[in-house]
């Protein structure tokens, strides 16, 4: 077997992975974003742990075509995605199970959430998200709403990906995934869902049945 040797006592056996793809892509950018505003601040450049932003919402505004987001603490926005940007993987960074206290979490804004809305709303296609808890607002908002209407504003949500994932409700009539229009080829993988009204729900078939 072939051993290929690293700096720091590092070897690898047998084919050598280098990097995975969930982690960077060499065809977009990576930015990082810790919710701790001693360390997270939209000032920063976001290129590293140590120049993360505060913000989910500043991250999506600085990345392009396929770049990768990590997040570290409690994300705390409703937010529409960018046009005319595909490809995007949202990545909670906390080691070990999803979980809700000390962990990565997408949660409403701690005041002023809007009934209703999505944490997330997606509108092009290949989105990633993978290793964080979400809970939505209460009344009717989902965690993650994939809008596709095939027209300037909602172009095509479809082949998105949500891979080791926990969706967390409560009182109310939270929603974990909701498929506006009809979306396709996206995969749900090794995700968990918890008292919610609705897991996974298609609200509207209005292009494709």
């Amino acid at each position: 077997m072939v051993v290929t040797n690293f700096p720091n006592g590092v070897s690898s056996f047998g084919q050598v992975l280098y990097g995975s793809p969930e982690w960077s892509n060499p065809f977009g950018v990576t930015k990082w974003v810790n919710t701790n505003s001693t360390i997270g601040n939209n000032g920063n450049s976001g290129d590293s742990a140590g120049e993360a932003y505060l913000t989910m919402a500043k991250a999506l505004a600085n990345v392009g075509d396929n770049s990768v987001i990590g997040f570290i603490g409690t994300v705390r926005e409703q937010l529409v995605a960018p046009l005319g940007v595909t490809g995007i993987k949202i990545i909670g960074l906390a080691n070990g199970n999803v979980r809700d206290d000390d962990g990565a979490k997408w949660t409403t804004p701690a005041s002023g959430a809007v009934a209703g809305q999505a944490l997330i709303e997606i509108r092009e296609q290949g989105w990633e998200f993978h290793n964080f808890l979400m809970t939505p607002e209460g009344t009717g908002g989902a965690c993650i709403k994939a809008h596709r209407n095939e027209d300037a504003t909602y172009p095509d949500s479809s082949h998105f990906i949500l891979n080791h994932m926990r969706f967390v409700g409560g009182a109310g009539t939270p929603i974990g995934v909701e498929d506006v229009g009809g979306n396709h080829h996206y995969i749900i993988n090794n995700c968990e869902f918890q008292t919610l009204a609705k897991a996974i729900t298609c609200s509207s078939t209005s292009i494709a049945v």
